[in-house]
């Protein structure tokens, strides 16, 4: 877990914004599909995005970030 200061504002809902950092990117966003997130498709990605955004079942979105390093 990497834990970063920001000089935003909250906003309300406060909500947490969670990076999952693995090496089987691939592999761990199917499993978390299967335990029940869902894909958010309409993400705006960059080319070449090493990150894939999902939604859990409450509607809050986190990342799986492929880090071949780890």
């Amino acid at each position: 877990m990497s834990l970063q200061l920001t000089d935003s504002v909250a906003r309300e809902p406060v909500r947490l914004d969670l990076d999952l950092y693995t090496d089987a990117q691939a592999a761990q966003v199917e499993r978390l599909v299967e335990l029940g997130a869902t894909r958010v498709d309409d993400w705006r990605y960059p080319d070449n995005a090493d990150v894939v955004v999902l939604r859990d079942p409450d509607g809050n979105e986190f990342c799986v970030i492929g880090h071949a390093q780890l």
